[in-house]
């Protein structure tokens, strides 16, 4: 039987009239009515104690464009709701019984600051409780359904623990997934859940048991919510507040979230990031967290957002190199155990320990643009992208000459720096010392690639040929040039006075310094404020130093930094 909690008195909005639910586990169920497909959507609200709920199904779904509304009846009256949702409450409704859903469009009233909160500082059990989550894509003109089917498919293969074909099909209609944060969530907390797309529904069985059994890998709360970066949300707090239910945004003493929701019009996404990723550098998660920060021209001018904070709407690069625990850079040697960093809570200035390593030169800034970077193979890339080939004919020059002021000028080394750091070292996301050969012979092949189909660029063509190791009939230029796009996209390639080579920060200028960060794997882009205060510009790779090689077995001298 429905709990009659909530307080009339309370009650905001006016299509339907709810009733604030803000105390203990009260929630609202929708109950869909039969109907034939083409009728009017029919609905009642029902409140429940979570725990003695009867069964439903939670349903998760894009919530589209605010603009685009339907009209359905819920417990009489008029509501409207997004054309998405109303498709997918046909999708999900029966023509002989009624059915029951949790969805938040309808379950939380979403105009009530004090109830949205509340709830959401519960939502993992609302997950956790529901019989199943259906994960709704609606039709499109594109492939995406078609590329769900097969993403699940592959899936399905490479786990080899569950056999999807095998799985009753027990609908046939329009289209069921989501690219939105809540759905992420929903589906890393359910036993089960249930995708629809194209002409097809099936049950999807939990695969986590078999995933974490066969993965050697350290998840952690940064890696989950960097991932989500380029998904969509209608409001930016939700970037943080619809995986609050995750373990992982957990705290392991009392299983409460690291950061309370709050919906409040003054509370902005800014003082969210903000005190978020002190949360963050307070927990097992430590100064990893500060790999997660990306800048632009804007936010790293912004004095009412500290630079060390991290904006959850910045998606410039795509590989983050500092909290991928995989990764063999261990910039901090030894010292990586000893770290210490506190956040001045009066200040919110992040104090920690760091030991300069160089001071940036010159900078050259490859493309955010993710339609700047062809997913085509190298021959198409560079044939389609003469700002691209022309970039990187500019960095050999300039690293050939760098050298050469420098007195140190060694060809192989050169050229292995130059190639090293335009990867990140990194190929195939294994460290390219590991074979060294093969990642040599990928890099010729590439650069002979590179000269074969570009040669109308301004720069020193003998000089550039002279560094080129001859073509190797193994090489695999479109190897290395995914290993590029993976490690230059959004970055910029430098090179420091003192002639060492390095990628780092989108924005990263001369006068910007290189340091070494106590107890973190990769160096840091710092831009001073004042003296002994900086701004944190963000991660970057610095040749010849990713091994600890600078400060193991040296004397090096840490001082203390301010990062506001």
């Amino acid at each position: 039987m429905a709990s009659q909690g909530g307080d009339r008195s309370d009650a905001v909005g006016s299509e339907p009239p709810y009733i604030r639910l803000s105390q203990g586990y009260n929630i609202r169920l929708v109950e869909l009515l039969p109907g034939k497909p083409n009728a009017a959507l029919e609905t009642r609200l029902r409140v429940h104690d979570l725990e003695q709920a009867p069964s439903y199904d939670a349903l998760s779904y894009v919530w589209g464009t605010q603009k685009d509304k339907k009209a359905i009846v819920c417990s009489g009256k008029t509501l409207q709701i997004t054309r998405n949702l109303e498709a997918a409450l046909r999708r999900m409704r029966h023509l002989d019984r009624s059915k029951l859903l949790w969805t938040d469009a309808i379950c939380m009233c979403q105009d009530d600051v004090v109830e949205k909160t509340h709830h959401v500082g519960f939502m993992d059990k609302v997950y956790r409780r529901a019989d199943r989550v259906l994960v709704h894509m609606p039709a499109s003109s594109d492939a995406r359904p078609r590329d769900v089917a097969s993403l699940v498919n592959e899936h399905d293969v490479r786990l080899a623990s569950r056999r999807l074909q095998d799985m009753p099909a027990i609908a046939d209609d329009e289209g069921l997934l989501d690219d939105e944060r809540w759905s992420s969530l929903a589906g890393l907390l359910l036993r089960r859940y249930g995708i629809s797309y194209t002409s097809t529904h099936t049950d999807w069985e939990d695969w986590t048991p078999d995933w974490k059994a066969n993965s050697d890998y350290d998840y952690s709360a940064i890696d989950l919510l960097s991932h989500a970066k380029g998904l969509g949300c209608t409001d930016a707090r939700d970037r943080i507040y619809a995986f609050l239910g995750h373990p992982l945004l957990r705290s392991a003493d009392d299983n409460a979230p690291i950061i309370l929701p709050n919906y409040a019009k003054d509370y902005t996404e800014h003082r969210l990031y903000t005190d978020f990723t002190v949360s963050l550098l307070s927990s097992a998660t430590g100064i990893k967290a500060l790999s997660a920060v990306e800048h632009d021209e804007k936010t790293i001018l912004d004095d009412d957002s500290p630079s060390r904070a991290i904006h959850w709407t910045m998606d410039i690069i795509w590989n983050s190199m500092g909290y991928y625990s995989l990764f063999s850079y261990r910039v901090s040697g030894i010292a990586e155990l000893l770290g210490r960093l506190h956040v001045d809570t009066p200040s919110g200035t992040l104090l920690l320990e760091g030991v300069f390593v160089y001071t940036v030169d010159r900078v050259y800034q490859f493309s955010e643009e993710e339609e700047k970077w062809p997913i085509a193979g190298a021959a198409n890339a560079l044939a389609s992208n003469h700002d691209l080939s022309s970039l990187l004919s500019r960095i050999a020059g300039a690293v050939l000459a760098a050298r050469v002021e420098q007195l140190v000028y060694d060809r192989d080394a050169c050229w292995d720096a130059m190639n090293m750091s335009l990867c990140t070292g990194l190929t195939n996301y294994e460290c390219a010392e590991d074979d060294l050969q093969q990642h040599r012979a990928n890099v010729a092949a590439f650069w002979h690639l590179l000269l074969e189909v570009d040669r109308a660029h301004d720069f020193e063509l003998a000089s550039l040929q002279d560094m080129n190791a001859p073509a190797h009939p193994e090489g695999s230029a479109d190897r290395f040039y995914d290993d590029i796009l993976l490690a230059c996209k959004g970055r910029s390639f430098f090179i420091t006075k003192q002639g060492d080579l390095g990628l780092g920060p989108w924005i990263a200028k001369p006068g910007d310094q290189c340091f070494v960060l106590r107890s973190a794997r990769v160096p840091f882009v710092l831009r001073t404020v004042r003296e002994g205060c900086w701004k944190l510009v963000g991660e970057c790779y610095v040749h010849g130093i990713m091994n600890g090689g600078f400060v193991d077995g040296s004397d090096v001298q840490w001082q203390n930094l301010s990062i506001n």
